[in-house]
């Protein structure tokens, strides 16, 4: 957890902080910042908490320098789409999301409002950014896995470390997004 709050503070607190960065002079707004999540927000708890403790570590106040309007899709991916709707809705400043289901329904929902991406997995091949270097439109934040193909260099530099390898296990879930496209990194291995 301790990473994914640096994280998330580091991306959070550069957004707050753009206005001092840029020398503009400080309106007293509380900045509306939108959280659109898959999983439950029993189970997102702790890291908006952590995220919360970040920010006040920067000098920012919950209810003074920012609220966060948070939505869960409780686990049902046909829901985070109503989620983000309903933040664009709201007409938050910034839009946070994780997993790749909440920055495509982000993106379905606005092309103007941020979105911030905090662990999203190859968001250059899933279409949410041009590049990692220069991502463009209203998109840009972290990524948890830059590339499938990381994968396939990985084992790569297995067998250069042991020439002698001839066989490795690849445990995967078909049924996650990403599931293929790491498959198709590694099948043709050797």
């Amino acid at each position: 957890m301790m990473g994914r709050r640096v994280l998330i503070t580091m991306v959070a607190g550069s957004i707050l902080a753009a206005p001092l960065a840029a020398g503009a002079p400080q309106t007293g707004k509380v900045h509306h910042i939108g959280h659109v999540s898959l999983t439950s927000s029993e189970e997102m708890a702790p890291y908006l908490q952590a995220f919360e403790e970040g920010l006040r570590e920067l000098g920012y106040l919950k209810g003074r320098d920012f609220i966060i309007e948070s939505r869960s899709a409780n686990g049902n991916p046909e829901l985070v789409s109503e989620a983000a709707a309903e933040l664009v809705r709201l007409n938050v400043d910034v839009i946070l999301t994780g997993v790749n289901e909440g920055v495509v329904a982000a993106r379905q929902a606005t092309t103007t409002i941020p979105i911030v991406m905090v662990y999203a997995i190859d968001p250059v091949g899933a279409g949410f950014i041009k590049s990692l270097a220069h991502p463009g439109g209203n998109i840009t934040g972290g990524t948890f896995e830059a590339s499938p193909l990381i994968y396939g260099k990985q084992l790569e530099y297995l067998q250069q470390i042991n020439p002698r390898l001839r066989r490795v296990a690849f445990l995967w879930n078909p049924a996650a997004t990403a599931a293929r496209a790491y498959w198709e990194a590694t099948k043709d291995w050797r």
